[in-house]
């Protein structure tokens, strides 16, 4: 997985972000919640345009195709969580699977927005500041390799969004109910 952690770092580094990108491969015990996380990047294309290792993925999806569909749609919709909207008791895990060809974050973030690749944010529409830190921390923290997965703890009784720090169009809403079965 260095080559997918050296092209994010290169691919952020680009977008301006000092990065330095860390992975786990956790498994726990208990009450899970899968989220898949699903690009489909062709890696011709897209290794192409950006650098070697953008994508380890097989995906259909031309880089060209992502950055037209993006200028108008504002989205990709190949390029999401899944489910987008879940709710969970209290106690479960979430088993995070980066089904894709591409580095993505899942990160916390109070409000949906814009996200930390200026230039995917300006594609896609979204304007403003990032909703969420764009450090080095952050991304070592929520980012996961293509083709990796990560077991988060459980979280508090409560609703959290979810947001792709790279990808600001994959969001995901998790309701975290009070009891346990």
């Amino acid at each position: 997985m260095k080559v997918a952690r050296s092209a994010a770092v290169a691919a952020l580094t680009m977008f301006g972000v000092a990065v330095g990108i860390g992975s786990a491969d956790a498994r726990g015990g208990g009450d899970t919640e899968r989220i898949d996380i699903r690009d489909d990047c062709d890696p011709v294309t897209f290794n192409a345009a950006l650098f070697p290792g953008a994508c380890i993925g097989d995906g259909d999806t031309t880089f060209e195709d992502l950055v037209e569909r993006l200028q108008d749609r504002g989205f990709h919709g190949a390029w999401r969580f899944n489910p987008d909207d879940t709710d969970v008791d209290t106690g479960t895990k979430l088993r995070l699977v980066n089904r894709g060809g591409e580095f993505h974050t899942f990160t916390p973030v109070d409000r949906f927005g814009p996200g930390c690749a200026l230039d995917v944010n300006e594609l896609a529409g979204f304007v403003g500041d990032p909703v969420m830190p764009c450090t080095e921390e952050m991304f070592i923290n929520t980012g996961i390799d293509a083709k990796t997965s990560q077991v988060l703890a459980p979280l508090p009784v409560g609703t959290h969004l979810f947001e792709c720090a790279i990808h600001p169009w994959m969001q995901t809403t998790i309701t975290v109910k009070g009891h346990h079965h």
